[in-house]
């Protein structure tokens, strides 16, 4: 709690430890698996590195509960904010909890490739559950032509990785971005319940693919998520391919989705406004596909709502309505399929 005025042992409210840093090297030398957060903005000097196996983690308290059910997370807001200059949290430990933070304001820059603005797990911790969390207003820059993945969160070889009840939103990748919302890929079984994924975007020209998501390898499962005005501004040719998702390989499905208004509208080729499947193995059943957006003044964009390159895909009980393509897509403006894809509907 940044409020209190005690001794910083962090056994009380009144004698609570009043930096995230402070909590967390805590927990590092073995004072408790359990922190609890007091409302307000905890500004990263470094980016929060979580090494604590089994470590729980809880906002949004006022800071006179003693109990983790009566906080209340939503009008509590704890924001862990990389004051626009870093990485926010760096996960790096195992069965990790995180429940009821805002994770905001990390500018990850200076590589050549970079990862992971607001959340990274990458080769190091597995098992990681998100509740009640937001991931919104992180952005990462590569420099020297390099490439971003996951302005808001990126995840590889991560094991199993659960967000529920979560928003993802307004992230930012810029040169060659791609998984802007979340990426994923390796040995990590992806489950998202109830989950916002919107208005993550790209700013510049020369960008890449996946601006909601991007699952590259593993295994992704999504259950009653809304991906939502999800948007690219790029005009290059090799871009706006799946504005809502992208999928290049792995298992996907996907039950009572919404896919809306996912849009690259510019003058360059673009296919698939809501997914577009490079490889590997798809179900989507009782989701709908709506007003997504590819390139409508270029001949060449296909797939307004799906554009299948390869791998199988199983669409089941979904509704299709007002997806756009080229002028020259008929008849796809809706799904595009490649020759000797299998699609079964």
């Amino acid at each position: 709690d940044a409020d209190a005025t005690g001794v910083e042992e962090g056994l009380s409210w009144i004698n609570a430890f009043t930096t995230f840093e402070a909590a967390l090297d805590a927990a590092d030398e073995g004072l408790g698996t359990s922190i609890w957060v007091a409302e307000g903005t905890y500004l990263a000097i470094d980016p929060y590195a979580i090494q604590t196996n089994g470590l729980s983690v809880y906002g949004g308290f006022a800071g006179t509960e003693t109990l983790v059910t009566q906080r209340d997370w939503a009008n509590n807001e704890t924001l862990l904010d990389g004051g626009a200059v870093r990485l926010v949290l760096d996960i790096q430990a195992d069965n990790v909890l995180l429940d009821g933070l805002v994770i905001t304001n990390a500018h990850d820059t200076g590589e050549q490739t970079e990862y992971g603005g607001g959340v990274l797990m990458r080769d190091s911790g597995t098992n990681l559950t998100m509740l009640n969390c937001r991931i919104v207003n992180n952005r990462i820059t590569a420099v020297n032509n390099g490439s971003s993945y996951g302005g808001g969160a990126y995840f590889k070889n991560a094991g199993a990785v659960l967000l529920s009840n979560c928003v993802i939103r307004a992230n930012v990748a810029t040169l060659r971005g791609s998984g802007i919302g979340f990426w994923s890929e390796g040995s990590t079984t992806l489950t998202l319940l109830d989950c916002d994924i919107r208005e993550n975007y790209d700013p510049q020209t020369d960008q890449r693919n996946g601006k909601g998501f991007y699952l590259k390898s593993g295994t992704l499962t999504m259950v009653g998520c809304t991906i939502v005005d999800n948007y690219t501004y790029s005009t290059d040719s090799n871009s706006g391919k799946g504005v809502g998702g992208y999928i290049e390989g792995g298992t996907a499905s996907f039950t009572n989705c919404v896919f809306t208004g996912n849009k690259c509208p510019n003058t360059a080729a673009g296919d698939g406004g809501g997914l577009y499947i490079l490889n590997g193995n798809v179900t989507i059943e009782s989701c709908t596909f709506a007003a997504n957006v590819v390139h409508t003044n270029s001949a060449g964009s296909l797939g307004g709502a799906i554009y299948q390159n390869s791998g199988t895909v199983t669409i089941k009980n979904s509704i299709f309505w007002g997806n756009e393509a080229g002028t020259n897509a008929a008849p796809g403006h809706t799904i595009y399929q490649t020759a000797d894809d299998t699609m079964n509907i």
